[in-house]
């Protein structure tokens, strides 16, 4: 993991909650019931830190959706939830009690468009907060291994991941998820100017 100065490490999770923050109300307006996401557990880890990490942390394949972005830096934002997180989730966003162990085309639909909605609103933020244009292609769902999906994602043995940890409460199902941005070295630099504009601006 990289150590960060403690003020900028609030700033970088400030950007994120913004982002998190219209997630959940956009989330709460569509179903029409109150959708809590938590402030996000924040760090950045090194790209081959993470995928020993994530081989340990899920096992199997999760539910995934990818989204890459271009701008002053490019990546791809990832939404993970382990596989029968993820069906608690969309069954509760569609008031389904179905038991059934596997995801269907609408549950799938329904994951895809909840990530959909909570990438666009954290790179929302992080371009509010740049004050420079982030250009989002669309969102694909993948059912996969998070260190493979990662690992595909940039051939950069420097990149890093920004690891985000998130807790959905929605009709009283808690459900843990994960939101990952696989990002190479200058963008590492483009959050820290951002953060340092936060704090610029909000220097209490």
């Amino acid at each position: 993991m990289i150590a960060l100065d403690p003020i900028v490490q609030d700033a970088l999770t400030e950007i994120f909650n913004l982002g998190i923050g219209q997630a959940a109300s956009v989330l709460s307006s569509l179903i029409e019931e109150e959708v809590a996401l938590t402030v996000p557990e924040f760090e950045i880890v090194r790209k081959n830190e993470f995928l020993a990490l994530a081989k340990e942390q899920w096992q199997g394949l999760a539910s995934i959706v990818r989204q890459e972005f271009d701008g002053p830096f490019s990546g791809n934002a990832l939404l993970v939830f382990p596989a029968r997180e993820s069906l608690q989730l969309v069954r509760a966003l569609l008031s389904n009690g179905s038991t059934i162990d596997t995801i269907t085309e609408l549950e799938r639909d329904a994951l895809l468009e909840v990530g959909n909605i909570i990438l666009n609103a954290c790179l929302s933020s992080i371009a509010d907060c740049l004050g420079q244009e982030i250009v989002n292609a669309l969102p694909v769902y993948i059912e996969a291994e998070p260190a493979a999906i990662v690992a595909d994602c940039t051939e950069d043995p420097f990149g890093h991941v920004i690891l985000l940890r998130i807790q959905f409460s929605v009709q009283k199902e808690d459900v843990r998820g994960h939101i990952l941005f696989v990002l190479d070295m200058p963008a590492i630099d483009a959050f820290s100017q951002a953060a340092q504009r936060l704090i610029e601006n909000y220097p209490s």
